[in-house]
């Protein structure tokens, strides 16, 4: 399946900021930090490194969701299985009802499900590591429903902005403390009249709450001939909409289609 043009996605209901029990196989002291919102920290087993050993690693929310996407950033579990709680057991999520698509390093796992599903509980399992016998790590587990994606491409216009203090010494050689980085964009849509696609942006200013953003769509061949951030596979942002909006508006329509501007920001 190749998708096209930008993609977004609602909120990531496996967040520690929504509560949840979690439950795994083993190393309890970091089973959180598969849900923090952090890619700089992993849950990652302890004992379990020999391949054949299987682990597991689940979420319950604590009471339903409505979710169609799965997503698996950074993990070492070569035959990784993702499955949703139906209400009485577990359903695996496979190719019979879903679209999955991973990236070429088999790290980043992307699961699309063809129909919506209510359910309380997500889990991970698996036995093998890509590389044989290493202890198996999830980075993130992440759960949510497909907003959509715009069928054509409006302007899109990545920042990545380091926060840093920059000082010189006596010698006028510079001193830099790096604080870290953030994602900003801007999406520019000129004379745009396909109407699913203004529909979407419509629907994205009116949530007033961080979405995630996609701008690799998960197709890097199609669309993306080389990739680099943040048009990566792994490379899902959340964000929320700032500042003003600008629409072009004249005499009860919209001048030549519609023309706006979309600002947003990379937020926790």
């Amino acid at each position: 399946m190749a998708f096209k043009g930008l993609r977004f996605f609602s909120t990531n209901y496996s967040e520690l900021a929504f509560g949840g029990t979690i439950t795994a196989s083993s190393a309890d002291n970091t089973k959180e930090f598969a849900f923090d919102g952090l890619t700089g920290t992993r849950w990652i087993t302890d004992g379990e490194g020999t391949d054949g050993n299987a682990i597991s690693l689940e979420m319950d929310f604590g009471f339903n969701r409505t979710i169609d996407c799965v997503y698996v950033y950074n993990t070492n579990i070569e035959d990784i299985v993702l499955a949703y709680w139906n209400g009485s057991s577990y359903t695996n999520i496979t190719v019979s009802n879903a679209t999955i698509i991973t990236d070429a390093s088999g790290q980043y796992v992307f699961a699309k499900l063809n129909t919506a599903v209510d359910t309380q509980k997500i889990k991970v399992t698996g036995s093998n590591t890509i590389v044989a016998n290493q202890e198996k790590y999830v980075t993130q587990l992440m759960t949510f429903a497909e907003i959509g994606q715009f069928e054509y491409f409006p302007d899109f216009e990545p920042e990545i902005e380091p926060e840093q203090n920059v000082f010189k010494t006596t010698d006028g050689r510079g001193f830099v403390i790096e604080r870290g980085e953030a994602f900003s964009a801007k999406i520019t849509f000129k004379s745009h009249v396909n109407q699913n696609d203004i529909d979407l942006a419509e629907e994205l200013y009116a949530r007033k709450e961080p979405f995630f953003i996609w701008p690799n769509a998960g197709d890097q061949d199609d669309i993306f001939k080389y990739t680099f951030r943040p048009f990566r596979f792994q490379d899902i942002i959340k964000v929320t909409l700032v500042g003003k909006r600008s629409p072009q508006f004249s005499k009860n329509y919209y001048r030549a289609g519609f023309n706006d501007v979309m600002n947003l920001i990379e937020v926790v």
